[in-house]
């Protein structure tokens, strides 16, 4: 405690004031509780202060503090939220902001699980499968109010009966049918088929006859069967004849050891059109004078040309006793030998070649065939394709071909490069009849390295005779 003193008697040496400082315990310095806050669960912070300004300066310090504990109260049931889930939930009583844990939890719990009834059959779906349904029946929202499900089930199986014949719908053919007796609607396999029967074989009986051409009947039928056909036809009747070819031998062979000539060529005089269908050895002759003495034909049997070509006889006649020959020769070679054919000279012409010795006669025919001038021609009609593409990009080239020429190519092959690229393609072969035309698809993947500006397709169409090329630009951008 610090203590004063006056001095009374005011002499001036004497001083005025006189201070001490001595033990009070009215001067000890105590501190008191000026403030409490609940920190934490079970904990608040105290503020202390003191009585006396030269004893410091305020202060605080956390305590356990049952007041400060949070309260909360215990897990209640609130609702299943899920197959096999509960939620619960409870409340915090104390208010501190720092009781801040869960309010609600979900658990596993039985009462949560959703019940169906019984699987029960509602319809066969297909064969040997049963759809069945179950139905919910605690009314969750989270369960489905209906289940389906598929099982074997023998009693969806298809049964078809046996085969039976049912009746002959073409020749040697018989139709059957069966019966499939589930209903099922899937059961679908076919009711009906044909198989081989002989029973229905059709057999003919001619009821008339007449002439209808030259050597020609119509015959009229009838069938076992209304199927079998054909009600009539034409078929060849010598006693049609109208015209009666007269053959004749052309051309006989050397005479043999036997003194006999052999008949190796014979022509009809009447140019009926018929074949010959006789047999050559009637023709066969015994050996004459001219036979033997008589001058000799050495020639092709049979020349083809094409229309414009020169036709050339190449023709060997000689005499075993070196008579002089004369001969001649039909149209239309004439005796020059030579026949320039034209266009629309196509077809086939017999050329008689007569030689004589002024004794003996001698006869030859050549058949001359000419067939229409060869024509390869091959268009590529139409491209199609983009004219600017991306790199990374295909390229879908569409080329269309037409053969205009009066036959049918064969093996072609469509190839298109992009030298710039270093890439190319090419198709499979395929055959372009005469006057058909094809479209072919070639596509060409852009690298993604390749250069923007123009570059060019190289296409190529060919085969072994026919080779066309053409160009196509493109962009890339």
């Amino acid at each position: 405690m610090q203590q004063v003193r006056y001095e009374t008697t005011d002499f001036e040496y004497c001083e005025d004031t006189q201070y001490q400082e001595v033990e009070n315990p009215d001067c000890t310095c105590e501190s008191e509780e000026t403030g409490r806050e609940c920190v934490s669960d079970g904990y608040s912070e105290i503020t202390y202060t003191w009585n006396y300004d030269y004893c410091g300066c305020s202060y605080t310090e956390t305590v356990e503090d049952q007041s400060c504990l949070c309260n909360y109260t215990e897990w209640q049931y609130d609702e299943c939220v899920s197959e096999g889930y509960l939620r619960q939930t409870r409340t915090e009583l104390s208010g501190h902001e720092y009781c801040t844990e869960d309010l609600e939890r979900t658990v596993e719990h039985s009462c949560c699980t959703c019940k169906y009834t019984e699987w029960q059959d509602i319809e066969c779906i297909s064969e040997e499968y049963m759809q069945q349904v179950r139905y919910e029946t605690t009314e969750f929202d989270y369960c489905d109010d209906e289940q389906y499900q598929e099982i074997e089930d023998a009693v969806c199986n298809c049964d078809y009966l046996e085969w039976q014949d049912d009746e002959c719908v073409e020749d040697g053919i018989m139709q059957q049918i069966r019966t499939e007796a589930s209903g099922h609607d899937y059961c679908n396999e076919s009711l009906t088929r044909e198989i081989q029967n002989d029973i229905c074989s059709c057999i003919s009986t001619e009821i008339s006859r007449e002439c209808a051409a030259n050597a020609t009947a119509l015959v009229n039928y009838s069938w076992n069967y209304p199927y079998c056909e054909p009600d009539s036809e034409y078929v060849y009747d010598e006693s049609c004849l109208i015209c009666i070819p007269d053959w004749i031998c052309i051309k006989y062979s050397n005479c043999t050891s036997e003194n006999y000539q052999y008949c190796t060529q014979v022509q009809d005089t009447n140019n009926c059109e018929e074949c010959y269908t006789g047999d050559y050895s009637e023709f066969i002759k015994e050996c004459s004078y001219c036979s033997i003495h008589g001058p000799k034909i050495t020639t092709a049997d049979e020349i083809s040309v094409y229309e414009g070509d020169l036709v050339t006889l190449d023709i060997e006649m000689t005499d075993p006793d070196q008579d002089p020959l004369t001969y001649s020769i039909s149209a239309p070679v004439g005796n020059d030998k030579q026949w320039q054919t034209q266009e629309g000279d196509k077809g086939e012409y017999n050329v008689l070649i007569t030689v004589s010795d002024g004794i003996c006669t001698t006869t030859e025919t050549i058949k001359i065939i000419v067939k229409e001038e060869s024509q390869q021609s091959l268009i590529i009609k139409k491209t199609n394709y983009n004219e600017f593409i991306k790199p990374g990009q295909t390229q879908e080239l569409y080329i269309t071909l037409e053969n205009t020429g009066n036959e049918n190519l064969e093996d072609l092959k469509i190839t298109a490069f992009i030298d710039s690229l270093g890439i190319w393609k090419t198709t499979r072969k395929f055959d372009l009849k005469k006057g058909d035309e094809t479209t072919k698809l070639i596509e060409l993947d852009i690298p993604y390295y390749a250069p923007k500006g123009r570059h060019y397709i190289r296409i190529v169409v060919s085969n072994d005779k026919i080779r066309r090329v053409i160009y196509r630009d493109f962009d890339v951008i």
